[in-house]
């Protein structure tokens, strides 16, 4: 009797750690963002955990940015837990880069078509979104700095860019790996 328990157990454990995963993405990030806004650790090293939590998880490597303050993201998963001004958009590692001049030229005329907006981050990130005329494997963060407050954060694999506008605006993006990039189809 004792055996059969044994093994049923086993048995159990073991297809919970091969069929099944204990959080999605999502609550990953947000467990991670949590654990960030009680500590003392800075966006860059929280972008780090939760690209290796991520990793852990999945058995793939994740790019993630990580924003505290006024901004806005939008990619294959995001997170924002319900009180505090943190956010977080993450993504399987892909090879695709992003042309950084034009990424930077876009970023520029994205803050200066969006100044007078109320929702400054949210118009930047669409704005960006739309010049790159990608919304698939396109994942964007914006952040803004406003009076000196305001930090991001980000952990990419060679693969993402990140700009900052002379008026303190971060436009930071990265690709995330989808299935068609395997056969050869371009995003």
């Amino acid at each position: 009797m004792k055996i059969f328990v044994g093994l049923f157990a086993f048995s159990s454990a073991f297809g919970r750690f091969f069929d099944e995963r204990a959080d999605t993405a999502e609550d990953i990030m947000l467990n991670t963002l949590r654990l960030c806004a009680n500590s003392e650790s800075g966006m860059t090293e929280c972008a780090v955990k939760m690209s290796k939590n991520l990793e852990r998880n999945y058995s793939q490597h994740y790019n993630c940015i990580i924003a505290n303050g006024i901004a806005d993201a939008e990619g294959r998963h995001t997170a924002q837990p319900r009180a505090g001004s943190l956010r977080a958009v993450c993504g399987p590692k892909s090879t695709k880069t992003i042309d950084f001049s034009s990424f930077a030229v876009k970023c520029e005329s994205c803050e200066s078509r969006c100044a007078n907006e109320e929702e400054f981050a949210t118009c930047v990130k669409d704005c960006m979104i739309i010049a790159h005329n990608s919304y698939d494997g396109f994942n964007i963060m914006v952040a803004a700095k406003l009076h000196g407050k305001g930090e991001s954060g980000f952990y990419m694999h060679k693969t993402g860019v990140y700009y900052e506008t002379r008026n303190k605006t971060e436009c930071i993006a990265f690709r995330h790996y989808i299935e068609e990039e395997g056969s050869g189809v371009g995003l």
